[in-house]
């Protein structure tokens, strides 16, 4: 993603074995912005908004999972890997990378990057 609010993933994905990029986004604007890059890793799409995971289901390696309007990006965490898990995209010692943006709810504010590992 080489914009200003978004790291290139292609560096990442090169450097860390990525098994699944997590986005929580509610209008799905940065979502889509990673998988025009078409990463190795599939993408997982949080969102509190059905419309948005509906518009999203057509875009290219991305899975769209509606879920509760989240608060604080540890929140996003925890449920990036709780989902992951349960849909079958990750196990145990994969390595995630979680994007998100602060304040929540505002559109174009993709600001949060975390990797985490599955345990």
């Amino acid at each position: 993603m080489n914009t200003a609010a978004g790291p290139d993933f292609a560096d990442l994905f090169a450097a860390l074995p990525v098994a699944v990029l997590v986005n929580y986004s509610e209008s799905g604007a940065s979502t889509v912005r990673a998988s025009r890059e078409r990463p190795k890793a599939p993408i997982l799409n949080l969102t509190p908004n059905l419309q948005t995971a509906r518009r999203l289901s057509v875009a290219w390696g991305i899975h769209s999972v509606v879920n509760d309007r989240l608060r604080q990006v540890d929140e996003v965490c925890s449920t990036a890997l709780e989902i992951a898990q349960a849909q079958g995209m990750a196990e145990r010692g994969d390595t995630l990378l979680i994007t998100a943006g602060v304040p929540f709810g505002q559109p174009g504010s993709t600001n949060s990057l975390r990797i985490e590992t599955l345990i």
